[in-house]
């Protein structure tokens, strides 16, 4: 099952600026929604949700590091919708990514 779980991750690492769900992941993957989520739970202590959310946070947190926009930073992490974008990114690093840059 690690094996699964390596390649999971990999396609977030992949395609996170266009994976917007756990379902576009089990699509991507060609696994059901209760197996992915079984595995990341086992594994790694979090949801799959979780997972892909940290690293497009974290993938927008560098793109504000490197210079971009915030705009710009949500954009290539993936994020359809600004507001969320920020709100999400507050809640995980503890300031706006306007103050952040």
């Amino acid at each position: 099952h690690i094996e699964v779980l390596n390649e999971l991750i990999e396609i977030v690492n992949a395609h996170f600026d266009t994976i917007e769900t756990v379902g576009d992941l089990c699509e991507l993957a060609h696994y059901s929604t209760s197996y992915i989520s079984r595995l990341f739970r086992e594994n790694l202590d979090i949801s799959p949700y979780q997972f892909l959310l940290g690293k497009k946070l974290n993938e927008a947190k560098n793109a504000l590091r490197s210079g971009k926009n915030v705009m710009e930073a949500a954009e290539l992490a993936g994020f359809r919708n600004y507001a969320n974008f920020i709100t999400l990114f507050r809640k995980k690093f503890g300031v706006t990514p306007h103050k952040y840059k």
